[in-house]
């Protein structure tokens, strides 16, 4: 039973990301519901209502027709694919979503972690992102700073992609520490043979993030 509540609780958190959008105000949303159930049972009036109490900006007339829509098979559907791909959902209500993204407006309402979500909640991490097309000298020099940073105790974060990126991800691997890779698009996308072992080398050794569902392609709008 407790099972099935958190599976049901959690289908509305992935239907409010498709119903509102990737990078919506969530915290604006709900702002006038008790939860994301409520949020999902509310009606056009309810949902028009934030506009009126100032907490939200007038709905489009696209996401109202997604919002009147509460069919939950395509949400039930991603998250019986990242059951099968060993693929963890962390939405708010989750003890393991990392509380530092409650500091933001538009916090993700589902991520999606391969590894270990645990990771996420690494009391002191660095981002470290840069040119996919480095200089040798810039690429080494990322690699040796990356490496101690990460035995001073801290987690390194980045995006995965080539160049600085991935210098940085191994440099947190080449001395057994954990990396977080974040995504642009869907676990289940391929970019290429070594993009793939260095996702597959994270999760092992830390945790790959995306607030996208496991199929989502990349655009250009989706790696901020």
């Amino acid at each position: 039973l407790k099972r099935r509540i958190r599976l049901d609780q959690m289908l509305y958190w992935l239907w409010m990301q498709q119903a509102l959008g990737f990078g919506a105000k969530t915290k604006s949303w709900l702002a006038g519901f008790c939860s994301a159930q409520t949020f999902f049972e509310a009606d056009e009036t309810a949902y028009l209502s934030q506009t009126a109490s100032g907490f939200q900006r007038t709905p489009t007339a696209a996401q109202l027709k997604r919002l009147a829509n509460k069919d939950l098979t395509a949400c039930r559907e991603i998250a019986a694919l990242c059951e099968e791909n060993d693929i963890c959902i962390l939405t708010p209500d989750d003890e393991r979503y990392p509380t530092r993204l409650f500091q933001i407006e538009n916090h993700p309402a589902a991520l999606f972690v391969k590894g270990d979500a645990d990771t996420l909640q690494s009391e002191h991490t660095i981002a470290v992102v840069g040119s996919r097309s480095p200089t040798r000298y810039s690429y080494d020099a990322a690699r040796l700073v990356t490496r101690d940073l990460a035995i001073a105790g801290l987690t390194i974060v980045s995006g995965g992609a080539p160049g600085i990126d991935t210098a940085a991800h191994m440099a947190a691997l080449s001395v057994n520490k954990p990396t977080v890779m974040v995504l642009g698009y869907g676990h289940l996308v391929r970019y290429g043979k070594d993009a793939q072992q260095l996702h597959d080398h994270v999760a092992l050794c830390g945790a790959v993030v995306s607030e996208y569902p496991p199929l989502q392609t990349a655009n250009r709008g989706s790696f901020p």
